[in-house]
């Protein structure tokens, strides 16, 4: 009985720190795990709409010249009570003719939150 009271306790206290903001788990613009720092699953001479069938919409388009420069960012973290981290990832790729010619993937960051609050981090994917 004291095993099922502890187990109620704990459930209705994690309800209650979910409900009040004070656990998060954040996975925005990992384009569901596609996105990564060191694999992506884009390589040079994929086609411009496979690209934008894995990822979507880019966060950024960039044209010069010929060449397309699509950048998508993404951040991937939680936050539980007093104790959080994000981590930033870019990925840049370079288009010419609606081919990818150029690949580049990157952890641009990471925050370590501690008693900061969720604001510390930045919850949403940003500039770089």
């Amino acid at each position: 009985m004291k095993r099922q009271t502890l187990v109620v306790l704990l459930l209705v206290a994690a309800a209650a720190l979910s409900a009040t903001g004070c656990i998060a788990f954040v996975d925005r613009g990992v384009r569901g795990g596609q996105l990564t720092s060191l694999s992506p699953t884009i390589e040079k001479g994929d086609k411009r709409e496979e690209v934008l069938k894995i990822l979507g919409d880019p966060d950024e388009i960039v044209r010069v010249g010929d060449a397309e420069h699509l950048t998508y960012r993404a951040v991937r973290g939680f936050y539980i009570v007093l104790f959080g981290k994000f981590e930033y990832y870019r990925l840049r790729l370079e288009i010419q003719k609606d081919v990818v010619t150029s690949v580049h993937a990157a952890k641009t960051g990471e925050d370590l939150l501690i008693f900061t609050g969720l604001a510390g981090g930045l919850p949403e994917p940003g500039t770089p």
